[in-house]
């Protein structure tokens, strides 16, 4: 089987490729024309990536190539293409089999100062729900007294005085 890389064809063996590629299709491959680099700054990548290894800037690059290479570009074409090419670069992240976690025989079996702690713990929690239960079984608290506010559409608002309760 052939990969196809920037200048050319690499032959890529696996125990597959006899049996995928039969005679037929390797003449098709072999008869297509190589693809012309779709940039223009192909033919410089090199060029272009030791630049800016030097530590030379977009614009530096641009001078360089317009006066040793005749070819006209912008800076953002240059930063475009390097980003291509990095991303081209750069390998997929392997993933590693998740593994389950570890359990030791300490973390399942709970020490007397634990066993005290959930003992404790559930306690807290019944008494949390004893008092639930004796709020709701508590009476709803009576009807306002007349004496605080009384509504009558023909009177105008008064808040009568505060009394002080003893």
């Amino acid at each position: 089987m052939f990969v196809r890389r920037q200048f050319g064809y690499t032959e890529f063996r696996s125990f597959h490729s006899e049996s995928l590629m039969d005679g037929k299709f390797r003449d098709i491959l072999d008869s297509l024309p190589e693809k012309p680099p779709r940039s223009r700054l192909a033919p410089y990548n090199e060029l272009i990536s030791e630049l800016r290894r030097r530590g030379r800037t977009y614009r530096e690059i641009k001078h360089i190539l317009a006066e040793k290479c005749g070819i006209q570009v912008s800076v953002s074409t240059l930063h475009g293409f390097m980003g291509v090419q990095s991303r081209a670069r750069k390998e997929p992240a392997k993933r590693r089999p998740i593994e389950p976690p570890k359990v030791s025989l300490r973390a399942v079996t709970l020490k007397p100062k634990e066993l005290n702690a959930t003992k404790q713990m559930k306690a807290q929690i019944d008494e949390v729900q004893r008092r639930i239960a004796g709020l709701k079984l508590r009476s709803e608290p009576g009807n306002a007294s007349p004496a605080q506010f009384k509504y009558d559409p023909n009177e105008p608002l008064r808040v009568p005085a505060k009394t002080r309760k003893v």
